[in-house]
């Protein structure tokens, strides 16, 4: 028996025993709509009732979504295991690209480096905010999603290029009667996290309802969360501290602590090397005497304990980032005849956030000569006695503040066609327009690199004893306002040094698109149906930076701000498809089974940056008996480069490496470029798996299915960090990416995006569900459970093969998953009442799987193990009725435990995890609540 196969069966077998009582989410059965009526699952173009696509489906219903009270769709995801919270409000909190982007990430095949899982709306492409193709999802309006539908399996054949990892599709409502809204509040414990959120939607049908029309609003303020100082576990200061003398001091190359704080920085300035080293500076420049904590060294950029509470590099971070949207949506129908209808649907969005990139920080580079004008007195004396003429100073700059960011996205959509049905041939036709603004400001305070260093060095003008630039001496209109960098505050947020980087980028799309679904003739075993069709789809994307974010510096990086450089971009592709798909069945009621259907697909993709493209699906599904269906796909899937990935000219950044040469750690820049030579991705996917509908207990359904995708010429750069140190290594084709000094030191990296991976993964989702009685008691329980197992999610790339399964921390800029993760939910319904208490649970892991515990030898840390964690929310509601109306008061208790996350601290200087966990599994918020009411009129 295959490895895959027993994985499958081991894990369909505990599931069982587990959940005596479980139910797939799968098309098996087709689900009903809140208002009773049947919801066709769209995991398959064709359109025959009776029909079930071998792609496994998970459903999120409304009344799923209703009990949870979500801020935005991505909570609804949170339900779901194979999503990986990514980009949420609690991950995007430092993001000098603005943040307030929220993502679906299946299987975690995002965090590798691209979208890889494709958001369509009512079946549809829905405009991406940004180069990167991301769909933000708090642009769909929640109270007319009828229910949320995963395809997790490669759909790009029936669905189109992004499909890697499989298809989210929002369902609305655009047939709703009546009206209803939804106003809801929340807080956290600590008296922070506090959100309101209005809903109303409605529909109303005239003339004999043959015109429909169709309207959604939503309004969400979430205010955020300030820095992990806030809560208990932050303030113990948790960090990762890095030790260079592991093979001399037997200790662990890596250790996890509390009380970790910088050790070549200070608020006020710190002097890192020579005779002097040690002294600090305090209020109004008093130097003082610094405090050493332990495991500190000359290449070793933090320390445990010592002086600098409060320090922590993660005090600059949001646990949660502010953002605000307002999101509408229409939608008319009017149908001219029964094989005529006309409809549109319009969205308008627009979502504003604000936070904090880190603080300037300067790691004992800043060089201040002994005529500075603002050095203590007794520092200069103590330089002229040691006979120095400069002195090494770092400084962490908490008085100018962490990076301002403020992000505004603005969306517009609108979809127009017609369907009809020509003797019982379902046809389709629209045009859909998007468009998408999105500016990002960082500043005011982004320091001006060059401008700083010239401001720093200042100088009594013996002319007239005036504290002047060096740099005016002998030009005197240069502009430059000299700075002191001696005492905590002394820096003064001014024009010349700091100022603000922007990037305004405006994308857009169209998609023509026609297909026809039905049946041209019948075997002996029922409609052979089929659905064919074409499609067109451009977009472009038109990004414009200020002149500062545009300056090539003299080390020939390009950005003169410190973060949020941004280059121009231009750039626009289209596609033209054609694709077809057909189901055949072969059984039907027969000797040798219930039912067994073929599925295939195919799709001819030409694209005008890379060519021709075939794309493809092979399935069957199969009924033995009518209590279990077993189904199988194979396809081809490609995802093509995005407009980033193709454009982007060449923005930069600061990162920190290693640079051997120094013989310590440094901030460079990072130069992203794009590639206009990429070419589309092409994964090959296998899905398998079964559903079991016992007959003989009624309500009782369970599904496993093993998935193994496998991604080549995947896109992606290999980060600045891991070129340099494996170019030290020995690995010569990433020395191209290092630009080096004539001396040997490091001058900048180059991070182009290239066709260099292999990207797999592979494991197995299972769903259950029971809905049951007890007795004579009143009302229903239900039992759901959804896992996913992930055996390997693996990179191969120049710089070897690298698997990121069980990987639990930010560590080094990459990201894992856990090897399971799962919700299980208990409820129960009667008279108006519900209540649930929904478990998500995080699997156990490591810190990271590529470090072993251990001391005295390379890639050692202390700590690798994190054990299983499990949040719990309790959701209830009480229906109350008035006359002929209904009112739904509701409440939601989330983490209600209160539960603390584990310390997994990235180690990362401007990180975005930047915090002592891992917001992208564990909840760093505490316990928080939401009340609200619900109307139907």
């Amino acid at each position: 028996m295959s490895q895959g196969l027993k994985l499958l069966v081991s894990t369909a077998a505990i599931v069982a025993s587990l959940c005596s009582a479980s139910h797939s989410y799968g098309q098996e059965v087709a689900p009903v709509t809140e208002d009773g009526g049947e919801v066709i699952v769209t995991g398959t173009r064709i359109k025959n009732a009776g029909f079930s696509a071998p792609t496994p489906i998970t459903t999120v219903s409304a009344a799923d979504i209703q009990a949870r009270a979500p801020s935005s769709m991505a909570d609804v995801l949170a339900s779901v295991p194979s999503f990986r919270m990514s980009a949420t409000a609690a991950t995007s909190g430092v993001n000098s690209r603005g943040g307030g982007l929220i993502s679906a990430d299946l299987r975690g095949l995002n965090t590798m480096g691209a979208t890889r899982t494709l958001v369509l709306v009512n079946g549809r492409r829905f405009v991406p905010s940004g180069t990167e193709g991301i769909v933000d999802l708090k642009l769909i309006p929640s109270l007319l999603v009828s229910q949320v539908e995963t395809i997790t399996g490669g759909a790009s054949a029936a669905w189109g290029s992004d499909a890697v990892a499989g298809v989210v599709n929002f369902i609305l409502n655009d047939k709703m009667e009546g009206l209803k809204g939804s106003v809801q509040s929340g807080i956290s414990q600590l008296g922070d996290y506090s959100e309101f959120r209005a809903s109303l939607a409605g529909g109303i049908g005239l003339l004999d309802d043959k015109l429909h029309l169709t309207f959604g609003v939503d309004y969400v303020n979430q205010k955020g969360v300030g820095t992990q100082y806030t809560r208990d576990w932050g303030r113990k200061e948790v960090g990762l501290v890095s030790n260079s003398a592991f093979l001399t001091n037997g200790l662990p190359q890596y250790t996890i602590a509390a009380n970790v704080h910088p050790s070549v920085m200070t608020p006020g300035g710190l002097i890192v090397s020579g005779p002097l080293r040690g002294t600090a500076f305090g209020p109004g420049g008093t130097p003082y005497r610094f405090n050493y904590g332990t495991l500190y060294g000359a290449t070793n950029s933090s320390m445990i304990g010592g002086d600098g509470y409060g320090n922590n590099l993660s005090n600059s971070t949001q646990l949660v980032a502010p953002y605000e949207a307002k999101i509408a949506m229409g939608a008319l129908s009017y149908e001219f005849s029964p094989a005529l209808t006309f409809f549109t649907e319009v969205n308008g969005a627009t979502s504003e956030s604000s936070g904090r990139s880190q603080q300037a920080r300067d790691l004992g580079n800043l060089t201040i000569r002994v005529d500075n004008a603002y050095l203590p007195q007794s520092v200069r004396s103590a330089m002229i006695a040691n006979n120095l003429t400069t002195i090494a100073v770092g400084r962490l700059n908490n008085d100018s503040g962490g990076v301002q960011v403020r992000s505004e996205n603005k969306t517009f959509r609108i979809v127009s066609g017609l369907r009809g049905d020509i003797s019982g041939w379902e046809w389709e036709a629209y045009y859909t327009y998007g468009q998408n603004d999105y500016s990002v400001v960082t500043g005011p305070n982004n320091r001006i690199t060059a401008n700083y260093l010239r401001a720093i060095d200042a100088v009594v003008n013996p002319a007239n004893n005036a504290i002047v630039c060096r740099s005016s001496l002998t030009a005197p209109t240069n502009g430059c306002k000299p700075q002191n960098i001696f005492g905590d505050g002394s820096l003064v947020v001014d024009d010349y040094s700091f100022g603000t980087a922007r990037f305004d980028l405006t994308t857009k799309q169209q998609v023509a698109s026609a297909s026809i679904s039905g049946s041209p003739f019948q075997t002996w075993a029922g409609d052979v149906s089929i659905a064919v069709g074409g499609e067109y789809r451009k977009e472009s994307a038109l990004g414009t930076s200020d002149a500062l974010s545009q300056q090539v510096q003299a080390n020939g990086s390009i950005g003169a701000f410190q973060i949020g450089n941004q280059l121009p971009i231009v750039g626009r592709y289209h596609v033209w498809e054609a694709f077809g798909e057909v189901a055949v069945p072969i059984l039907k009621d027969s000797a040798f089974g219930r039912s067994l259907d073929l599925n295939g697909a195919v799709r001819r993709t030409n694209y005008s940056t890379s060519g021709a493209v075939t794309t493809w699906k092979l399935g069957f599904t199969y009924k033995p008996i009518s209590d279990v269906m077993i189904r199988a796909t194979r396809s081809r899937d490609i995802r093509a480069p995005n407009l980033g990935e193709l454009f982007q000219a060449g923005g930069s950044s600061f990162i920190n490496v290693f640079d051997r040469t120094l013989n310590s750690s440094v901030q460079t820049r990072s130069v992203i470029r794009g590639n206009p030579n990429l070419q589309p991705e092409k994964a090959d996917t296998w899905t398998g798996g079964f559903v079991l509908s016992p007959s003989f207990i009624p309500g009782l359904q369970v599904s496993a299915d093993y998935y193994n995708i496998k991604i080549n010429s995947a896109i992606g750069n290999i980060p600045g960090a891991t070129a340099v140190a494996q170019c030290y290594a020995g690995i010569t084709q990433l020395c191209q990416q290092v630009v080096f000094n004539t001396d040997g030191s490091i001058n900048f990296t180059i991070a182009q995006q290239l066709n260099l991976n292999v990207l797999k993964t592979s494991g197995v989702d299972v769903e259950a569900r029971y809905d049951f009685k007890v007795g004579a008691l009143p009302g229903r329980f239900g039992i759901r459970a959804v896992g996913t197992y992930v055996k390997e999610l693996v990179t191969v790339d120049v710089s070897g093969r690298h698997d990121y399964v069980g990987k639990l921390s930010g560590f080094n800029r990459t990201v894992g998953v856990p090897h399971f993760a799962g919700n299980f939910d208990l409820s129960y319904r009667s008279d108006g009442f519900s209540g649930g208490l929904l478990t998500r649970i995080v699997g156990a892991g490591k810190y990271d799987s590529e470090l072993v515990e251990g001391a005295g030898a390379a890639n050692t840390i202390n700590k690798n193990k994190v054990p299983t964690y499990a949040y719990l929310t309790l959701t209830m509601s009480q229906a109350i009725r008035m006359g002929n109306r209904t009112m739904e008061v509701f409440g939601v208790i989330n983490n209600l435990l209160d539960t603390d996350p584990p310390f997994l601290p990235s180690g990362t200087l401007g990180g975005a995890n930047e915090t002592s966990t891992n917001p992208a599994f564990y909840d760093t918020i505490g316990r928080a609540f939401k009340v609200g009411v619900r109307f139907a009129l």
